[in-house]
This record gives C-alpha cells, sequence and structure tokens, in this order.
C-alpha cells in the first residue's frame, strides 16, 4: 500500500523544483545580457530560444561574413555555428519545437547565382556545420521566420511571392517543398516580425515604404486587419506571443524618442504598455522570440552596448511539460532536490521493511 503514497509524494516533490511565476510584470520580467557584441560578432538582427529556454541562438555579423552563432544562457561563451557564403543577408531564425532543427529566413542568399534572391536555410541545432537550402523558397526573400506546430511543424515566414513580386505571409511545412499562401497582396508593405497562435491567427509586423511608420497586421481565416497602427519600429521587427497567447510582445522605437521600447499589448481589450527598463537608451530595437515552452524570451538589440547585445528575458521562467529553464541557481535547486528525493525513497523502504507491506 506504501507505492502510490510514493508516486503522490514524488510528484509533489518535482513541482517545488520549478520557480514560480511573477505574475505581476509576467510576461516580461528579469531582463539580462545573453551575448555582447565582442570580436566574435557584432550586429545581432534575431535571436531565438531553444523550446526550454536554455539555449540562444541569433544571426550576428562575424570576421567570416553573416553567420548563426549560439551561447548557453547563463554562460559568456559565443560560438560560431556557421557564417558565410551561401549566407548573404539572414534577418531571422527559429528552431523547430522539438529543437532539432534551425530555420534562417535570408532575403538575398542566391547560392547559384540564379537571379533567385532570398531563400530558407535550415541547420542543424545541435551544432551542424552544413546548411541545406530549402529549394522551394528561393526568390522568396524571407526576411522574418517562426515555427509552430500544427500537426506537423508549419514554418510561417514573411518575404515577397517570386511569381507577382507581391508581399505577405507564407508557410510550408518541416521537410515539405510545398509554399502555401497565407495572405499576401494590400495591405502588406514589408512585412519582416511574425508570430503565430495555436488557432492559426497570425501576427505580421509590417513597415511603410518611408521606413518610418509601422503597424501589426492580423490574419485571421484568409483576413488581412490592421490591428495596432501608427507604431516605430527597427528593422527587422519582432513579434512574440505570450505562451498563454493573452498578450503580444513588440520589439518597437518610441515615436518621440526613437529609443528602444518593448510593448506588451493585450488581446483582449487593446491595452498597450512599455517595457524600457534596461533598454531605454538603445535605439536598433530588433528581432524578439518565445521559447517554445516557457514564457523565456530573446530579444537584439543591434547596436546596444557599442555593437549590438542579446538580452533574454525571463531566464528562469518555468517550463510547460516539465523541467525548467536555466535560471539562475538551478542545478543547486535540483542536487538538493534529489539528495531530498533519495531520503524520502530510503526512508520508505525500511518502513516497507518494519511493517511487511
Amino acid at each position: 500500500m506504501q507505492r502510490p503514497v510514493l508516486v503522490v509524494a514524488f510528484a509533489a516533490t518535482f513541482l517545488v523544483a520549478c520557480p514560480a511565476p511573477q505574475q505581476d510584470c509576467l510576461p516580461f520580467c528579469d531582463l539580462q545580457p545573453a551575448a555582447t557584441a565582442s570580436s566574435e560578432f557584432s550586429l545581432p538582427l534575431d535571436a531565438t530560444l531553444s523550446p526550454d529556454g536554455r539555449i540562444a541562438y541569433f544571426i550576428g555579423v562575424t570576421a567570416d561574413g553573416p553567420g548563426v552563432l549560439t551561447t548557453n544562457i547563463g554562460d559568456t561563451t559565443v560560438s560560431k555555428m556557421v557564417a558565410g557564403a551561401p549566407l548573404a543577408s539572414p534577418m531571422g531564425l527559429d528552431v523547430t519545437t522539438n529543437g532539432s532543427k534551425l530555420y534562417i529566413a535570408d532575403a538575398a542568399a542566391d547560392p547559384a547565382d540564379e537571379g533567385k534572391l532570398g531563400r530558407l536555410f535550415t541547420l542543424d541545432a545541435a551544432g551542424g556545420v552544413m546548411l541545406t537550402e530549402v529549394s522551394s523558397t528561393a526568390g522568396y526573400k524571407p526576411r522574418g521566420v517562426t515555427i509552430i506546430t500544427q500537426g506537423v511543424d508549419q514554418v510561417y515566414f514573411a518575404g515577397n511571392d517570386p511569381t507577382d513580386g507581391m508581399p505577405g505571409v507564407f508557410k510550408i511545412a518541416d521537410g515539405a517543398s510545398t509554399v502555401v499562401d497565407v495572405a499576401k497582396g494590400e495591405p502588406f508593405i514589408d512585412p519582416s516580425g511574425i508570430a503565430v497562435a495555436r488557432n492559426g491567427d497570425v501576427y505580421v509586423a509590417d513597415t511603410s515604404d518611408s521606413a518610418v511608420t509601422a503597424q501589426v497586421l492580423k490574419i485571421s481565416g484568409g483576413t488581412v486587419t490592421p490591428l495596432v497602427t501608427g507604431l516605430r519600429v527597427g528593422y527587422p521587427a519582432g513579434l512574440a506571443l505570450s505562451y498563454d497567447e493573452k498578450i503580444l510582445i513588440i520589439s518597437a522605437l518610441d515615436k518621440d524618442t526613437s529609443k528602444d521600447v518593448v510593448f506588451k499589448y493585450t488581446l483582449a481589450d487593446g491595452t498597450m504598455d512599455p517595457f524600457t527598463t534596461g533598454i531605454g537608451e538603445f535605439e536598433q530595437s530588433a528581432g524578439l522570440h518565445r521559447a517554445k515552452r516557457a514564457d523565456a524570451y530573446v530579444w537584439a538589440d543591434s547596436n546596444a552596448n557599442g555593437g549590438g547585445t542579446v538580452y533574454v528575458i525571463n531566464p528562469g521562467a518555468q517550463v510547460q511539460g516539465g523541467g525548467c529553464s536555466a535560471g539562475p541557481g538551478a542545478p543547486v535547486v535540483w542536487g538538493s532536490l534529489m539528495i531530498a528525493a533519495g531520503m524520502f525513497l530510503r526512508r520508505l523502504q525500511r518502513r516497507a521493511r518494519v511493517t511487511g507491506a
């Protein structure tokens, strides 16, 4: 009769390893630099996190040309994954929902010099050094990309249809070859940042011809409507949805000062709250993504601190589906937990021998 008690006790014990969400400031709380420009890189344009928020991947300029770099959250070491040709102008990246593969949106790559500018590439997130071209996306000039599972992983990207030049949003299933139009043409002008809800609604940051004003467009059931207008954004712009999909996070610039601001837009009532803590003096707000399984975010400023910085927001956010992201002190918490669990198990075993259970 002791075994059910043991299972319940372990469930309760393991839950305490994850820090409780700070409801008063979610989805944006603690902001920490994950990687700052150095001899390894500069000018970060976009960044994404592994599904559990432990690893950051980002686009930057290296001595070998534009490339993709990575760092473990909480570590200062930056590693170059790939750089130089065939990459020409990478502007966005995201990771598959299982964390195994990166998709990179390059707006100008043309490896075969065939006049089809831009395409998606894939890269092994575990450290592969070979880029694989998604050939069916050649000529789309992709500028922003995000991935969400809809039965299978769907790769949504913002770009231009090579057959008619129309800007819009497109998608392709991971590992497939058919590109599907989500929406294109008016009112799109220059879409870049993109976020997708689980129900299929798409949010896109679209910049005007003058690059001074921007808006967030919503695509629902094939219909495109303005959601937020009169914005100023950096380029490429960044969007992300909170894990509960109640808040849209917008990487932007203050209209009056041209300084960085990240807006928290509540979808239910249109309330928009600015976040500027630690970033309000910067001027090159860029890409933004959320970890697939946590309210942890990664955000890039292309010129912060003299060359660009990648920041992680909420590095200790609770991971949905078990485990915790690599917040400060996490290894100590887990070590103490395992010791306590072991002691509890031995105590129950001794009790079982005494009672004959």
